[in-house]
């Protein structure tokens, strides 16, 4: 769902509208990694299965339409209300991106890692999130021990809904 360009306008209205949408939600953290002076890798995370007000959640709807189109919004909704909902305590990584210049230099991995480390000192069974199937995003998802749960298809896009089991401490 997210446009193909990271750095483009639309992906930056789009991470502006989850984190005002979801930033209230239990357990809501926007984490960063610096290198080089900059900030290369970012990912924001909540408690699964958070809705916000309904406040809040026009807003949502009404930006997500704007940004996506009328059609795409279908879509999301019909998406999302395939996600595979189990009893388990889950904390959702809503995002993660990491700049062009600082990918394949582990920042991605520091910054998977930390959310694992967030989510079992809170007592979450596990991590979960969706990816586009045809991306390199899912292999790296899947070599940090994420495993699928659901396949969706989005137009063309294959869609994944992944998890992943945090061990207590």
């Amino acid at each position: 769902m997210m446009p193909v360009d990271p750095t483009g306008k639309k992906a930056r209205r789009m991470m502006r509208t989850l984190i005002e949408a979801f930033g209230s939600a239990p357990d809501a953290q926007l984490f960063g990694v610096r290198q080089d002076g900059k900030l290369g890798c970012v990912g924001f995370v909540h408690a699964d299965g958070y809705e916000p007000g309904w406040g809040r959640m026009t807003v949502f709807f009404y930006r997500m339409i704007r940004t996506f189109g009328w059609r795409q919004f279908r879509t999301f909704k019909r998406v999302m209300n395939q996600k595979h909902t189990t009893g388990e305590k889950r904390l959702e990584l809503l995002l993660l991106g990491t700049l062009a210049e600082f990918q394949g230099k582990g920042l991605g991995r520091r910054l998977i890692r930390h959310v694992f480390e967030y989510a079992r000192e809170r007592g979450y069974d596990a991590v979960t999130l969706e990816v586009a199937k045809d991306t390199p995003a899912y292999g790296f998802y899947r070599s940090e021990g994420f495993v699928d749960e659901l396949d969706v298809m989005v137009g063309e896009m294959p869609l994944c809904f992944m998890g992943r089991v945090i061990e207590p401490a």
